[in-house]
């Protein structure tokens, strides 16, 4: 009888191991959100207790030293024509600036037109890199539990035959 109980024990033993390794990588992440959502109140009751034995806070200090230096700037200037410059002198580089301004603003607003085009472009390649990294991910994540999943499976398929055999006896 008691070579039976032992049998039954290690088979289902080896049954319920199976299928905790079997079943783990789906609960992994679930386990370790909650321990995420535990943390505060963890680290709460933590110093809680600290303060009812007296305990200091477990405190590091880091010093370093840094330095930098930027530079950076913009220069702007004025082009006019001389006060004592003729009539038509300072019409024609009115004329001239106008122009100039003219054209500058068309370049301002082709650029700006251009802008949501160009942000798709950058939109679309990013959520390109980003799908690529996350099936590569998704690809780990299953390449990584697979040789867990695959001993589960022995260890359900051990327990089963081991419990097959206590039948037997």
């Amino acid at each position: 009888m008691t070579l039976k109980v032992a049998l039954i024990v290690i088979g289902m033993t080896l049954e319920v191991v199976g299928l905790f390794l079997t079943a783990s990588p789906e609960l992994a992440p679930r386990v370790r959100r909650a321990k995420a959502a535990l943390r505060p109140f963890r680290a709460r009751l933590e110093g809680r207790i600290r303060r009812l034995l007296k305990r200091p806070k477990h405190v590091v200090i880091q010093a370093a030293v840094s330095g930098g230096m930027a530079l950076g700037g913009r220069a702007s200037g004025y082009v006019s024509v001389s006060d004592d410059a003729s009539l038509e002198r300072k019409l024609s580089f009115l004329m001239e600036q106008a122009m100039k301004d003219q054209q500058r603003l068309n370049e301002l607003e082709h650029r700006v037109a251009d802008m949501p085009g160009e942000w798709r472009k950058d939109v679309d390649a990013t959520r390109a890199t980003l799908e690529a990294r996350i099936r590569q991910e998704l690809e780990q994540a299953r390449e990584l539990f697979i040789v867990q999943r695959l001993i589960g499976l022995t260890c359900i398929a051990t327990g089963s035959v081991v419990l097959a055999m206590v039948n037997l006896i």
